[in-house]
């Protein structure tokens, strides 16, 4: 044997492994650093803490929340998502917060608008958020919003469509929404939840029913501040503000709408109101409505009210 090559030849291994097993433990180290920086490398600034909050720039910036959803954030500008007609093969936005993993931070929009919002997916849940729990959402304006997912999908709505024990105040929608019941401008479902100082405009189309100009179902939900001029369509329970109204101890308060209610269904399933199609086992004070109800069961304020106050 020659014991001089030997020697070489593992010395020479030994060394080659070395550096294979140091680039291997350097490519590890790099990669768990991506990781590790990676949520806040998607925003302009922020950590995503009640007290710095992740600063939203972009349209992709504000698609971006869908990673990290228990994170609180922040609008420092207007938000142009006109590209987002385009964007999936024409699907549009995917809305944050599912039901399965719904959005349970805070989002301040700081009064600025978000414009030219697209979503045509059909799916559950859509709007720039699709579902909340626990969730605060405020100072957020939108407008030319097209949320548009076939006859055969619920709970959408321009900025919430399903808001559970949410917090929504200070914010408006401007556009148009469709789909098949709880459709509305603002919310499409509030579940436990509170709505205030809020507007919407525009139009809001479903096949079923509980549409209204700015929320299709405020459920347990307290109303207050709000007006909406949207024109609302269903075949039941459509609502110049809300489609339906059922909140046992709560109110609905200091609001009004100005948009018409069309209710398309026939004989007793053609609820339609100014102000709400059904108001159902809540307390409603100091509210008006001006536009047009329509439909077998109309109504200028409330077409059906079941244990419920009005004044």
């Amino acid at each position: 044997m020659n014991i001089k090559k030997f020697v070489k030849n593992n010395i020479s291994f030994n060394v080659r492994s070395k550096k294979k097993l140091a680039l291997v433990l350097a490519a590890v180290l790099l990669s768990s650093l991506v990781i590790a920086v990676q949520p806040s490398m998607a925003f302009s600034g922020g950590d995503g803490s009640v007290g710095n909050p992740y600063q939203i720039t972009t349209c992709v910036e504000l698609q971006s929340m869908n990673t990290g959803l228990t994170s609180n954030y922040i609008l420092t500008g207007d938000i142009d998502c006109t590209a987002t007609s385009g964007w999936n093969g024409g699907l549009g936005f995917v809305p944050v917060g599912s039901s399965i993993s719904p959005f349970t931070g805070t989002f301040n929009g700081q009064n600025h608008t978000v414009s030219g919002l697209t979503i045509t997916r059909a799916a559950d849940y859509a709007g720039l958020f699709g579902y909340t729990s626990y969730a605060t959402i405020s100072a957020t304006n939108m407008t030319g919003v097209s949320i548009a997912v076939g006859t055969g999908n619920s709970y959408i709505a321009g900025l919430v469509g399903y808001a559970s024990n949410s917090t929504i105040t200070t914010s408006s929608v401007a556009g148009s929404v469709s789909g098949n019941f709880g459709i509305g401008l603002l919310v499409g479902w509030s579940a436990n939840g509170t709505i205030s100082k809020s507007y919407t405009s525009g139009t809001a189309t479903g096949a079923y029913m509980d549409v209204g100009g700015l929320a299709g179902m405020a459920l347990n939900t307290t109303v207050s501040e709000t007006y909406s001029t949207a024109n609302a369509t269903a075949a039941d329970n459509a609502g110049g503000l809300l489609g339906a109204f059922s909140a046992t101890g709560h109110i609905l308060s200091n609001s009004f709408a100005r948009g018409n209610a069309i209710a398309t269904g026939n004989g007793p399933s053609g609820h339609a109101a100014g102000l709400a199609g059904d108001a159902s086992y809540g307390l409603v004070q100091n509210c008006y409505s001006t536009g047009t109800a329509t439909g077998s069961q109309a109504a200028g304020l409330i077409s059906w009210a079941n244990s419920n106050d009005a004044s």
